[in-house]
C-alpha cells in the first residue's frame, strides 16, 4: 500500500493528510497512528458516495 511505503521510507516525515485519499478510512488513519507515533496522520473528511 502507498501510505505504508511513505511512512517505512520517509524517516523524516512529520505530517501526512490522507483527508482526500480515496479508499482510507478513518480506521486506516488510526491504525497507522499506533504502528507511526511519532508521525501526526491527519484525515478530515470522508469520501461520501452522493450516487
Amino acid at each position: 500500500e502507498a501510505i505504508v511505503y511513505v511512512l517505512e521510507t520517509c524517516k523524516n516525515l512529520i505530517f501526512l493528510d490522507v483527508s482526500f485519499c480515496v479508499g482510507i478510512s478513518a480506521a486506516d488513519a488510526c491504525s497507522w497512528r499506533g504502528i507511526y507515533p511519532r508521525r501526526s496522520i491527519k484525515i478530515s473528511f470522508q469520501n461520501i458516495s452522493t450516487t
